[in-house]
């Protein structure tokens, strides 16, 4: 029997919450200036940030061959790394490319946690959690000093979303990241580590001709 072609992409996450939110963004190719993806898997690790951190590369080193791309994204907070986040990138993107995937696998370590790439100046934040009056979620999070003046993010983007939704007796949930994901425009953001994402999917998938 002839072998099967190898997908197109897995993603190894540390929780559900950044699964959504990758599923909802790889759903978004216009915006996202990428070709559509035909196969990808999105698979959320078990042991979390500390897990992809010690074990990610490995579980995708057993995976090279059924797949063409791989990604391992996780949290920068609660890793347990001493390191930077840059530095944990490049130590762990170094043993991917050592395992045989070279420049077809990426590690993505976010700086210090998904909830950074909440927060962008967008009245959907603000609907979908929960904050129908424009405007009054930045207010709030000012006045309550998540978000200092001048500053664009919380310095702590976990808690000022949870402070935010527990004000509105909002539930957490991973939907959430899912509705930000499938509404929230990318232009002007500055996080690095979404910027990096959106760089190396324009790299590996290209709008087709």
């Amino acid at each position: 029997m002839p072998m099967s072609e190898p997908a197109e992409l897995f993603v190894l996450v540390a929780d559900r919450d950044i699964e959504q939110t990758v599923l909802g963004l790889l759903a978004r190719t216009h915006a996202l200036a990428i070709r559509s993806i035909q196969s990808a898997k999105v698979r959320p690790f078990a042991r979390h940030d500390g897990g992809c951190r010690v074990e990610g590369v490995a579980l995708l080193r057993a995976l090279r061959g059924q797949f063409r791309h791989s990604l391992l994204i996780f949290d920068h907070e609660g890793s347990g790394a001493d390191t930077t986040t840059v530095e944990l990138e490049n130590l762990l993107q170094e043993d991917l490319c050592k395992s045989g995937w070279g420049d077809n696998a990426a590690v993505i370590v976010i700086d210090p946690e998904i909830e950074a790439w909440v927060w962008a100046e967008s009245k959907h934040v603000d609907r979908i959690l929960g904050w129908s009056e424009d405007g009054s979620l930045r207010s709030w999070l000012q006045s309550n000093n998540y978000i200092k003046p001048g500053q664009q993010k919380p310095v702590d983007p976990k808690a000022a979303m949870l402070a935010a939704l527990k004000h509105k007796a909002k539930k957490p949930s991973s939907s959430i990241f899912r509705q930000l994901a499938d509404s929230v425009s990318f232009k002007g953001c500055t996080d690095r580590s979404f910027n990096k994402l959106t760089s190396t999917l324009q790299r590996w998938f290209p709008p087709s001709e």
